[in-house]
């Protein structure tokens, strides 16, 4: 582990202090690796080696305080609060998943309490800056197994909060295609409780996309705008409405469904999620 425990001034620069190469440890929070106080902790930390279930424990949130912790490993680290400290309104004890190639800036305003800014999450008081803010993207390139049922190609857990505003929302789309040949398939998004399945379509070698809006209406109250495309046949738009609870996570997912038994006719090339605030 390389640590600069001070910062320096260079010119009309800041260099922070840096924990790097880190490894987390435990699966709860008593065992999660501490990082440190305000005083003796570094302000930028990386993790490089993390074991599925693993995690690290913030240190004791004191107002004024901004740590950043980045997930260089291959699972997702668990970031959990300091004794009772919330994180972005979870409970300490629970903590809260940093997904891997990703980061998070925790910013303490009021004692005790941990918020989020960052691709993972949102501050919790009005944004100004106005457009999308990037929350995920995975690009990693996913075969359907020749199996003949349904599979999840990919997968985000949307951070508690996240739709903490009246207006908020977010914005997810999926993409691929599939192989050259009739067999049948479909492609499901899964936003929160609800739902757009393609329905089964048999087209050769085409592309297809799914996507969808949520925006909050109301306390756990979402309005929902689901659209996608099979090859050149368009999907049905769908409106809905949804009653996830906007103060928990929520997970997005894109299942894909390939009928064959005998070849992996669908590749899912993408998935991102965006924050509308």
């Amino acid at each position: 582990m390389a640590a600069i425990e001070q910062k320096i001034q260079v010119g009309s620069y800041i260099i922070e202090s840096v924990n790097d190469t880190l490894t987390a440890s435990g699966t709860n929070q008593a065992g999660a690796f501490v990082l440190g106080t305000a005083v003796s902790g570094a302000e930028l930390n990386r993790f490089t080696t993390v074991a599925a279930s693993s995690g690290c424990q913030l240190p004791p949130a004191t107002p004024g305080f901004s740590i950043i912790v980045a997930n260089s490993g291959a699972n997702a680290l668990q970031i959990y609060g300091n004794g009772g400290d919330t994180v972005n309104g979870v409970a300490g004890a629970t903590g809260i998943s940093l997904q891997p190639n990703q980061f998070m800036e925790f910013l303490c305003l009021t004692a005790g309490a941990w918020l989020i800014f960052g691709p993972e999450g949102q501050i919790n008081v009005p944004n100004t800056r106005g457009g999308a803010i990037g929350m995920s993207t995975q690009v990693s390139q996913v075969s359907s197994a020749n199996t003949n049922t349904s599979q999840t190609a990919f997968t985000f857990t949307v951070p508690a909060n996240t739709l903490n505003v009246v207006g908020n929302g977010i914005y997810v789309e999926a993409w691929g295609s599939v192989a050259g040949n009739a067999a049948p398939k479909s492609i499901t998004l899964n936003v929160g409780g609800k739902s757009l399945n393609t329905g089964t379509f048999t087209s050769s070698g085409v592309s297809w996309s799914v996507d969808a809006y949520s925006f909050k209406t109301a306390s756990n109250a979402q309005t929902l705008l689901f659209e996608g495309w099979a090859g050149t046949t368009r999907v049905a738009s769908a409106a809905v409405t949804d009653t996830t609870v906007d103060t928990g996570t929520f997970n997005v997912t894109c299942v894909v469904t390939d009928a064959s038994a005998a070849s992996a006719n669908i590749l899912s090339n993408g998935m991102f999620v965006q924050f509308l605030p």
